[in-house]
């Protein structure tokens, strides 16, 4: 089994709050963790924008179960992709694009399923 990579100076700024936040939710600080080895902060970023990225592939797709599959698709593909996140664009704008290109697949595979 793998240790926890050590925590850096960076990653105990971002050490959690007695109600379960971060102190300081700078996104960019976070993806930098993140890539540090610290891969546990992804979920605070995954808790932010659920309702968000469900919605997007929701709207696309107009099935539950479809956008639930598109948007943790979404969340898997922004994972792997996180190391190319520049920061031109708000994480969540990044994100929702994912997510929208992901639900976007998933109606053409439905479609040609048809």
């Amino acid at each position: 089994m793998r240790s926890a990579a050590p925590e850096t100076q960076l990653a105990r700024s971002l050490m959690r709050s007695a109600n379960g936040a971060y102190d300081a939710p700078d996104e960019t600080r976070m993806i930098a963790v993140i890539l540090e080895g610290q891969t546990h902060v992804y979920h605070d970023l995954v808790r932010r924008y659920e309702r968000a990225v469900y919605r997007m592939a929701f709207l696309i797709l107009k099935n539950e179960a479809d956008a639930e599959c598109a948007a943790q698709q979404a969340f898997v593909n922004a994972y792997r992709s996180l190391k190319s996140f520049r920061g031109q664009l708000r994480f969540s704008t990044w994100l929702i694009n994912i997510a929208s290109c992901e639900a976007d697949e998933h109606l053409r595979q439905r479609q040609v399923a048809v």
